[in-house]
């Protein structure tokens, strides 16, 4: 899903900073709070990346998107998707570098990276960084196997907004403003203490 250089990630949640910790918690989504069933993780070596490019996550700078979001760098995996068009549909993070120059796509790296997935009973958006985008979407037959070693149960059916091919985007004028957002919807308010929550020991970059 998303990669961040440092231990923890900044989220919306509405819950305490222990419940986090413990694996027991919720976060928000554009349908109100949802309960996060897990914190999956995935993590390529540099020899990985070298080797195959679709592994090489997408790098898209603080404030890309316009008026400061997101908040901080993220790198997340190509296949992650972030809201478009007023939030009614989805664009992958490798679009936003290959359609519409809002990110870059990572060369070779000296170091591992890690991806970090919130699994949730149905497919949502969650907002990360001040931006929308997508929880992990665990789609049947999608090559999940190894993620979904421990919850092998969870298997979404649809996506919580349709996913736009790069047929859809030849249409799509490249508007950074339009990226992460959602109609008429802000930022929903969290406590003060778990503006920023530190995710597990075990998904640690």
């Amino acid at each position: 899903m998303f990669h961040r250089q440092v231990p923890h990630f900044d989220a919306s949640w509405p819950t305490s900073h222990q419940q986090v910790k413990a694996r027991r918690f919720g976060c928000h989504s554009d349908r109100g709070p949802q309960a996060v069933l897990d914190i999956l993780k995935t993590r390529f070596e540099p020899a990985d990346l070298a080797q195959f490019k679709a592994l090489r996550p997408v790098v898209i700078e603080a404030g890309a998107f316009g008026a400061g979001l997101p908040r901080s760098r993220m790198h997340v995996s190509r296949q992650h998707a972030f809201t478009i068009r007023n939030g009614t549909a989805l664009v992958g993070a490798a679009h936003l570098a290959e359609h519409f120059g809002l990110a870059r796509i990572q060369g070779s790296r000296p170091n591992a990276v890690g991806y970090v997935h919130l699994l949730m009973k149905d497919h949502n958006l969650v907002q990360v960084e001040g931006v929308w985008t997508e929880s992990f979407y665990s789609a049947p037959n999608g090559g999940m196997a190894d993620i979904l070693a421990g919850s092998p149960e969870v298997l979404h059916t649809s996506r919580c907004r349709p996913l736009l091919t790069r047929a859809h985007l030849r249409e799509t004028s490249p508007d950074a403003a339009d990226i992460g957002r959602l109609a008429n919807q802000s930022a929903p308010r969290t406590l003060d203490d778990v503006a920023t929550a530190s995710a597990p020991h075990c998904v640690r970059p």
